[in-house]
């Protein structure tokens, strides 16, 4: 007949019949069993860590790249204003030359005039009256 197991535990208690290696290979068991454990939950810790890791690294490269990104678009923005405000300074240059020549050629030619008057004038006072002008 079957004898029956007293239990401690949740595991077979040593009994009084068993012999001393029983008990021992019983001990060596649970020892195992229980490094066993131990070392899948230092993998499964290892593997969270680099999980964890690897994550900050590609967050890492990923702030760099669009930190990079946000540069190169303030640099063009800048560029932009730039040139923007050598294209005003140029029209203003150019408009201001135009107006310039403008003046002074319209100047030119009252003084043109004034001279062409005063000379007409004096050579028609210097000819003795009633002789024709000639032009």
């Amino acid at each position: 007949m079957a004898e029956k197991t007293k239990m401690e535990n949740g595991k077979p208690a040593p009994s009084a019949s068993g012999t001393l290696t029983t008990s021992a290979i019983g001990q060596v068991g649970d020892l195992t069993e229980r490094a066993l454990s131990t070392c899948y939950s230092v993998a499964r810790d290892t593997r969270a860590e680099i999980l964890q890791r690897s994550l900050a690294l590609i967050d890492f490269f990923q702030g760099t790249q669009e930190s990079a990104f946000k540069i190169m678009r303030d640099a063009a923005t800048r560029a932009d204003k730039i040139a923007l405000d050598l294209v005003d300074t140029s029209e203003s240059l150019t408009v201001g030359a135009l107006r310039s020549t403008r003046e002074t050629l319209m100047g030119l030619t009252q003084f043109a005039t004034r001279t062409s008057q005063l000379v007409t004038d004096t050579a028609r006072e210097s000819l003795p009256k009633g002789a024709p002008a000639t032009a």
